[in-house]
């Protein structure tokens, strides 16, 4: 998504109403952007990343252990 008109024109295209979407995004636009700095710091927008009990996971080969984890740490965990 390039702009906030972008965003308007794919929300009104999906049939939903836009309106006020404009004012949220402007009055929160420096707390996005603070949020947004944040996030790419930690590297959680370069690739698929998980945070799971305070440990980032960056990537999709993590998802057997984050699995085990979620589903009560039984058996044997994956290598």
């Amino acid at each position: 998504v390039e702009s906030l008109p972008a965003v308007v024109a794919l929300i009104s295209a999906a049939g939903t109403s836009a309106e006020g979407f404009g004012d949220f995004v402007n009055s929160e636009r420096g707390a996005l952007i603070d949020e947004t700095d944040l996030l790419l710091e930690q590297g959680l927008l370069s690739a698929p990343a998980f945070v799971l009990e305070g440990e980032t996971f960056h990537g999709r080969e993590h998802l057997p252990l984050i699995r085990w984890m979620l589903k009560g740490r039984v058996g044997t965990p994956p290598v």
